[in-house]
């Protein structure tokens, strides 16, 4: 009886430890290698999920693993691959990828003369031209415009 437990116990033990590595084995292989992790603080986070890719030139170079609200920010934490180096002057940009509000994450690692930021740090994030504002920004301008049509009109006797 007492072979039959350790028998089990073994086996759950086994089957415990591969499972750890290979949940570990397919995240490091979906982002090509050990990743380090970092947060930026944005505004806006909408359109952005667990999982939307972050950038560098293009190329998929981390994803976002989550996001949580912090003093009326988005706290998003980014999973980033080790490979590449975050510099002091790094910064993020929330990038649009087409027009219905996917984004996705564009990392500027920053300069190399600049010293590496160890991972958890924040990355600061830069302000981005995304489809709401340029709608916004549109809209007011039309009113702009309908005022100035009007003024026209009233200035010709129409």
């Amino acid at each position: 009886m007492r072979r039959d437990i350790s028998v089990g116990i073994l086996i759950i033990s086994v089957i415990l430890v591969l499972s750890y590595m290979v949940s570990r084995l397919a995240q490091e292989r979906e982002l090509g290698g050990p990743t380090k992790n970092y947060f930026t603080l944005v505004d806006d986070s909408i359109g952005l999920l667990p999982g939307s890719s972050v950038k560098v030139a293009g190329i998929d170079i981390g994803r976002l693993l989550s996001k949580s609200l912090q003093n009326r920010q988005a706290k998003l934490t980014l999973e980033i691959v080790s490979s590449v180096d975050v510099h002091k002057d790094a910064s993020i940009q929330l990038q649009s990828v087409g027009y219905l509000g996917d984004r996705y994450l564009k990392l500027n690692p920053g300069s190399d003369t600049e010293p590496l930021v160890p991972a958890g740090a924040l990355i600061p994030a830069q302000s981005s031209v995304t489809m709401n504002k340029l709608m916004d920004d549109s809209e007011k301008l039309l009113e702009s415009w309908t005022e100035v049509a009007r003024s026209l009109r009233i200035l010709v006797g129409n």
